[in-house]
């Protein structure tokens, strides 16, 4: 269930609805700020999902992007793996390359040329773009990325995971979501059937085990 506290969507996840409240939530929220929520400084919106390690961000962010009304609504759709970029240009150059442009941006080094690659990429279109596990805290950095995408059209998204709150404070997210996974609470009070329900909906969901996989035996 998404909850609002403050300026942050919190999302506990309960068991036997493991995933299929928080995606449907995040779908509309998703569709609402693509449906002309862009700022005048801005022609995209930054969502973002916050949350331990392992706490299922990524599958909740791929259930996401994979959803028909997802895949139909923006022209251009790239997911990138961002925990390997260690700063923006070589995120640029990533986003780049998963974008499936033909441009041998592997023999590029400066800034400009990659800056102008992506801008010719997102130029007039509406794109929806992840960035899987943000680790570069330096905001300075993401305008670097910003000057190119907001050559897209209004309605663009910027959809980061990030395991920090800091990050997605940088990187100015209208409204972050802070997946909270399996407390202790839900654990102790579980009864043995809905423990088994619990493994299976993260199996289901993430794939391996829960984080508190110990904890339910």
């Amino acid at each position: 269930m998404l909850s609002v506290e403050g300026d942050t969507i919190v999302s506990s996840i309960k068991p036997q609805v493991f995933g299929n409240e928080e995606k449907e939530s995040l779908i509309q929220l998703l569709l609402r700020s693509a449906d002309g929520s862009g700022s005048s400084k801005s022609n995209f919106s930054v969502l973002s999902i916050v949350g331990d390690e392992g706490v299922g961000k990524t599958a909740l962010a791929k259930l996401v992007y994979n959803d028909p009304r997802v895949q139909k609504h923006f022209e251009l759709k790239i997911w990138v793996c961002a925990s390997e970029s260690l700063d923006v240009k070589q995120l640029i150059k990533e986003i780049i390359t998963e974008s499936g442009t033909e441009e041998k941006q592997s023999i590029l080094t400066d800034l400009d040329s990659l800056q102008l690659i992506l801008k010719g990429k997102m130029m007039s279109r509406r794109f929806v773009l992840v960035l899987d596990d943000v680790r570069i805290i330096d905001s300075s950095e993401w305008q670097k990325l910003y000057v190119a995408l907001n050559h897209g059209l209004q309605g663009s998204i910027l959809f980061v995971t990030a395991r920090s709150l800091e990050i997605a404070n940088q990187l100015d997210t209208s409204y972050p979501i802070f997946l909270v996974g399996l407390t202790d609470d839900v654990i102790s009070q579980a009864s043995d059937l809905t423990k088994s329900e619990i493994i299976r909906s993260w199996r289901a969901l993430v794939g391996g085990l829960p984080p508190s996989y110990r904890d339910l035996h």
